[in-house]
């Protein structure tokens, strides 16, 4: 995984474990929070979620070397452990964690859109190449 960390997504990981005052918590409590209802403002707390990751570059990681076991392992640290925990682990310990949660987070957040929500998405339409997956990887 060393060559998916490079210094400037190493610097945007760390990022997420620091209290950012308008959320009143870390980025990572707030990525991996569900919401508590089914309104608009919850689906568009969803959307931005997505954005953020996609800002990290989480959507493009190619996560297939990895053994799928040790993927699920890690991510299953990371949602075990908070912000405060995650940042005294050493680096090259808390990256891949951090990592491997994210990707894990960005494929489980995005299943329902694609398969439940379409309704809610502009490009569902029956011309070719529109999808649900193009709306949320528009900016």
């Amino acid at each position: 995984m060393a060559h998916l960390l490079y210094p400037e997504r190493a610097q945007g990981l760390d990022g997420l474990l620091v209290v950012d005052p308008e959320l009143k918590s870390s980025r990572l409590h707030w990525l991996v929070t569900a919401p508590v209802q089914a309104s608009p403002t919850s689906v568009g707390g969803e959307v931005e979620k997505l954005r953020s990751l996609r800002g990290l570059g989480v959507d493009t990681l190619d996560m297939s070397s990895l053994p799928a076991e040790r993927g699920r392992y890690l991510a299953q640290i990371g949602r075990r452990l908070t912000a405060q925990a995650l940042v005294r682990r050493e680096p090259n310990r808390r990256h891949p964690i951090l990592l491997t949660l994210l990707a894990q987070f960005s494929v489980d957040a995005s299943t329902p859109w694609c398969s439940s929500s379409t309704r809610l998405c502009p490009a569902r339409s029956s011309a070719p190449g529109s999808s649900c997956a193009r709306c949320l990887a528009a900016p």
